[in-house]
């Protein structure tokens, strides 16, 4: 009697250990999230080391959060649609962080079309989803001056 007691003990400590440890658990930000920006695949263990840039710069609010009512409206569109996901559903704020050296730029004349690849991070520095940040610059004009207005932004789809 006493040793089916302390059975039963175990196995119900045991499964809310179990259940408590999944609900924990997050496989949505780490290196296993892979992503598809138009035919160009993108590895979550090539973008660990942004994600982990990306989440010091929030710790140390060095980037602001995303206020810009395009790039709102995409992420809850995705949001909407699967398309992204957080830790803890849908977050109170995005964050952007590019990724260095990812840029694809195409020159044509004068003009050069440019993609920026960006991580969408939330307040806590997981990652959410990718975007591609698409523009259009005269070639003597720096990425970094291009207003954000006149740029298009697009998710891109998460295929782990």
């Amino acid at each position: 009697m006493r040793f089916s007691s302390i059975a039963i003990i175990f196995q119900s400590a045991s499964i809310f250990a179990t259940t408590l440890a999944s609900g924990g658990t997050d496989r949505s930000y780490g290196p296993s999230k892979n992503f598809d920006c138009e035919g160009r695949k993108l590895y979550g263990s090539d973008l660990e080391p942004f994600r982990q840039e990306g989440a010091r710069r929030i710790l140390n609010r060095q980037v602001q959060k995303i206020n810009d009512y395009n790039i709102l409206r995409q992420l809850n569109w995705g949001y909407d649609r699967n398309s992204f996901s957080c830790v803890n559903g849908k977050p109170a704020a995005y964050y952007l962080h590019r990724l260095e050296g990812y840029t694809h730029s195409q020159p044509e004349g004068k003009w050069v079309n440019e993609i920026d690849y960006m991580l969408v991070l939330d307040g806590l520095g997981h990652t959410c989803t990718m975007m591609m940040k698409r523009f259009m610059r005269h070639h003597t004009t720096r990425a970094a001056d291009v207003p954000i207005e006149d740029s298009i932004f697009d998710l891109c789809s998460i295929t782990s």
